[in-house]
């Protein structure tokens, strides 16, 4: 905290701690005080925590898939493109209630580009039903996600 008296009040600072706070937080700051005379001041300041701008981009295609074997659409592939992939990047696929399907495995395209195939399988290999899935792509601390729909 400082505290620095001007001629026209106080000025009062604190630092926010980064680990403490996420992008998008809303923070709301009550200042209450009185001086030696007995007056009082009490404020009340609100702001949110700035996001940092993000130059990933995460594309499906396609975003639906028919896994009927005639060579069209029976797979989609997941391109991240992004400046933080030297990070890990971990790429799962959901159900509709939240169950993991599958784990993906993200591969190198070139140097700001990654990717991942879903041929409509499940864990263990087996087709998945038909229906509407959701894919879920973290770079560093951000995680992206989007559906996929498999149409039989």
């Amino acid at each position: 905290f400082g505290y620095n008296p001007d001629s026209l009040g106080f000025h009062f600072s604190y630092t926010l701690q980064k680990e403490n706070y996420y992008p998008g937080q809303q923070i709301v700051l009550r200042f209450v005080a009185e001086d030696l005379q007995g007056n009082n001041a009490d404020s009340t300041f609100s702001f949110f925590i700035a996001r940092e701008p993000s130059n990933d981009i995460v594309e499906v295609v396609p975003t639906t898939i028919t896994l009927n074997g005639d060579g069209y659409n029976d797979q989609c592939k997941i391109t991240i493109s992004s400046n933080s992939l030297k990070s890990q990047i971990v790429g799962k696929i959901f159900d509709r209630r939240g169950k993991t399907i599958k784990l993906l495995n993200v591969m190198v395209q070139d140097e700001n580009t990654k990717y991942a195939i879903w041929d409509g399988t499940d864990k263990n290999n087996l087709e998945v039903s038909g229906g509407v899935y959701i894919y879920q792509i973290k770079v560093k601390n951000k995680t992206y996600q989007g559906s996929i729909v498999v149409a039989k």
